[in-house]
């Protein structure tokens, strides 16, 4: 992915979540093979990010999840 391609997917993700008026907790999710950053993902619910950690794991990946209420 390439930089306008991640930021076009960021604001459109958050704007799905301003349309909404109670809090929601979303998912970063990055995906590592060393120190080498391979993709990232924003996940909406729990099972979102769960698909995104399998997908991970799958792919031989650590990963790291950051969590946000908005």
């Amino acid at each position: 992915m390439d930089f306008h391609t991640i930021t076009l997917d960021h604001y459109e993700f958050m704007q799905d979540m301003l349309q909404e008026t109670d809090p929601k907790t979303v998912y970063y999710i990055e995906a590592f093979t060393g120190n080498r950053l391979q993709w990232t993902e924003w996940a909406k619910d729990e099972e979102e990010r769960e698909s995104l950690i399998r997908d991970a794991v799958a792919a031989g990946f650590t990963y790291t999840v950051e969590t946000e209420v908005q």
